[in-house]
Parts: C-alpha cells; structure tokens; sequence
C-alpha cells in the first residue's frame, strides 16, 4: 500500500502512540512520525509541515494535544486542505472534551488566554526584539481562531472508543485506509504454574505466562485478555472444600505475570504484571490494586520498563550447569567438615549433662571461617533452571548451618538461657538432616 499515513499526537499519549504504531507495523504500515522520522538538529516545525504531504493523518486527540501548540500547529497545516476532513481519522481519548459546547468553549477560552498572555509579553518590547516571537503570536491568532470550528469537526464524526480499537487491532480505521490486515496465526504462549489461591471470602486464580519476545505489546495484551477470561470461568480448585464452597461461581480476582525466558520467570523479572478484580466483590476481600500503566478492560496491566536492564543483569550473573553444581559441592563438603564434629560435641555434651564448654569452644574456633563461607553460598550466581529446586534447598542448608554456630556464639550466649539454646540446637540439627536428605535427592536427579 502506497498510502503515507502521519500520526500527529502529544508526547504525553506516547504510550498508546506506541501501541498503534506496533499494530500497524504488524500489517506493513510504517507511520509517518517525529521520533522516526527526525534526526538530532532537524527542525520540527518543517516536519510537521510534511503533514501536508501525507496522504492520510491519524489524530489522537487528548486534553494535552488541544492545548499542545506543536499539536495545534500539525492541525492548522492539515486544515489548510479543502479535502482535510477526508484525511483525516481521529481517534479521540477520555479526557478530549469535545462533546458539549460548553466543553469546546473551555478550549476557546484557553487559547484566548495563551494568545493574550503572550501578546501583552511581546507589548513590553520593541518589534525588533521579538520577531521570532511575533510568529508564534500568529500561530497561536490562528489556533485562537480555529480551534472550536476543529473539535466539532472531529465531534461530529463517528468516533470509536479506544478500548474497542484497541481490542481489534484498529481494523475500522485500517479498513478505512484501505489496509489489507494480515490474517494473524495464533499467538503461542505457554501457560504454567497456574494456581488456586482462593479463601473463603473470594475466588482468586494466579498464573504465569512464558510468550516469545517477537511479539508486540498489543499482541501480549490479546493473549492477557484471553487467558483472563478463561480464568475468570475456571472451575479448578486446590480442594474439594473450596469447590464445594464456590461451585461453578465466576472468579473475583485473577493476576498475571508474563516473560519472554523462563529465566526471567524463575527470577520474578516480569514484562509485565496483571490484576483483574471483579467490580462486585466486597471491598474488604479485594486485594491490594496496583497502580497500573495501561489497561484493558478492567484488566490493570503494569509494564516494567526495566525488563532488558534486569535480563541482562540476570544473565551476567547466571552459571553453567556444571560450574554451579561444582561450587554447590565443594560448599556443602566444607560445610560438612566443620558441622558434623560440633554436632557430635553438642550431642555428647547433651548425654553427659555437661556445660558445653567444649562446644563453646569449637564455635569460637570455627565462626570465622562459618561466616566466610556462608557470605560464599550467598554469593553463589544464579542456578540454571533445572538447579533450582537444589539451589533453594542448598540456600536453606547454608542458614541452618549457620545458626548452628550462632546459639553458642558469644551473641547466643547473651541472648538466650541454657534450655532455650539447647532447644534451638536440636531444632536446628533436626532441620539441616531433613533438608540434607533432601539435597541428596535432588542431587542424584541433577
């Protein structure tokens, strides 16, 4: 398609901006737009001249782009066209109060207070001082005298809201264009660890989703309003008693977290994050809301603009398979060297009734070198995926093993009685076996 398509919009809607410009890229259409198509030095009132040029101009009017000059300026250049109405395709947010007269004389009086400011300024100097100055008087002249002809022009014609555009992929406006919309294959995503985290005050499902990085956000933003909705009709529960209790209800809460890597997944570094909630449901079981940077629907969704920062982040501390099982055993066997003969010195002392002063003792000799190695365990990189179970149990062998040396310490001593300590000591010696026991499992199927 030879159609040139100009996008004129207010920095201030660059996010939805973006949104359209990746759904039209999708079907081969490359809009005409400043961050595009300027360059460091390039003057932006000759670009937004080139509008003028274009075959066709998407407008999103906003609050912000009524009262935007540059906005206004890319406007007073497309009505210099007999033809403008047929080129021009508005696609008009929330906050444009365009609908009522009162509304667009809000607008009116604007202008009419930037064009009088402005004029009284310029008033206070010679004319050869402000030469510059005195277009950009005309300019706002112009918008002053324009302005309220221009919104009922755009309020007149059929506006689409933007969540139904945005729900098909702007296909009316496309179509409109004479865009031929490429047929889509189905979006593959991955859906896992879906969970049934209800009580008895709501139905709540959380799930994550692992989809490539090749699509765009609005895609992304299909497959969040997809899985939602299935979801929010799901009847899967952890127990029988919460299946009794709900039944075939409709759930009240669901959240998302979605990632391109499942890397990313294991270390909660998301591309965004979800939350539905049931506009019914009783305000005292409603979750904590996020804030939210886009919306569908009822669905918040929070992107995180940091998600490549923290990949890479996340990669450069990420080791190989072999390299962490070969730190993970080489920790684990010091360990053992230092734990296991103070764990027979507490348990003599213990049958013997004594005042444990040979475990004092052995504690004494051996914190430092404890402490330097549970900094190193602390320190390990970040476990390969299949590592990560072994990983969280190594990590909960290295804190039991640890306060095995903190009771009898001159800090434990201080703090806890006699009874208390040698409570603690069994609790502890009691975890570390159960969880060794574990790694050993974990450890054969690595």
């Amino acid at each position: 398609m030879d159609n040139k398509i100009f996008i004129s919009y207010c920095w201030k809607n660059e996010t939805i901006v973006d949104e359209i410009d990746e759904s039209f890229a999708i079907d081969g259409v490359t809009l005409v737009r400043d961050k595009r198509n300027t360059e460091y030095k390039d003057s932006f009132k000759e670009f937004m001249k080139k509008i003028r040029s274009t075959d066709s101009v998407l407008m999103i009017v906003s609050d912000a782009y009524l009262k935007s000059r540059n906005c206004m300026y890319e406007v007073l250049e497309t009505l210099k066209d007999e033809n403008f109405k047929d080129r021009i395709y508005p696609i008009v947010l929330h906050d444009a109060k365009i609908y009522s007269p009162a509304e667009r004389l809000e607008y009116l009086e604007y202008w009419k207070n930037e064009y009088s400011t402005l004029k009284e300024s310029i008033s206070k100097f010679s004319p050869e001082e402000v030469i510059s100055v005195t277009s950009d008087l005309k300019i706002m002249r112009d918008i002053y005298g324009s302005i309220v002809d221009f919104i009922s022009i755009v309020s007149d014609l059929k506006n689409i809201p933007l969540d139904t555009l945005k729900k098909n992929h702007f296909k009316e406006i496309k179509q409109k264009l004479g865009i031929q919309v490429v047929s889509k294959s189905k979006i593959r995503y991955d859906l896992f660890k879906q969970e049934d985290i209800s009580h008895a005050g709501a139905k709540r499902y959380s799930a994550q989703i692992l989809i490539d990085s090749k699509y765009s956000r609005d895609e992304v933003k299909s497959v969040i309003q997809e899985v939602t909705g299935n979801l929010i009709n799901s009847n899967y529960y952890k127990n029988e008693k919460l299946k009794q209790h709900f039944g075939n209800k409709r759930a009240d809460v669901v959240w998302l977290f979605v990632a391109n890597r499942l890397s990313d997944a294991n270390n909660a570094n998301w591309i965004c994050r979800t939350i539905w909630i049931n506009s019914d449901l009783d305000e005292n079981m409603r979750p904590t809301e996020m804030k939210g940077n886009d919306l569908i629907d009822d669905i918040k969704i929070e992107w995180n603009d940091k998600y490549e920062e923290l990949s890479e982040f996340y990669d450069g501390y990420l080791t190989t398979k072999d390299e962490f099982l070969s730190q993970h055993d080489n920790l684990i066997g010091r360990y053992q060297s230092i734990i296991k003969p103070l764990i027979e010195l507490f348990n003599t002392e213990l049958k013997r009734k004594n005042s444990f002063k040979s475990v004092i003792e052995y504690v004494g000799k051996f914190e430092d070198e404890i402490n330097e190695i549970y900094n190193e365990g602390n320190n390990m990189p970040f476990a390969p995926h299949d590592c990560k179970e072994l990983d969280k149990l190594t990590q909960s062998y290295f804190a039991h093993s640890h306060n095995l040396f903190l009771y009898y310490s001159k800090k434990g001593l201080k703090t806890w009685k006699e009874e208390n300590r040698i409570y603690l000591m069994k609790q502890s010696i009691t975890h570390l076996s159960e969880v060794s026991d574990k790694i050993h499992i974990e450890r054969i199927k690595a």
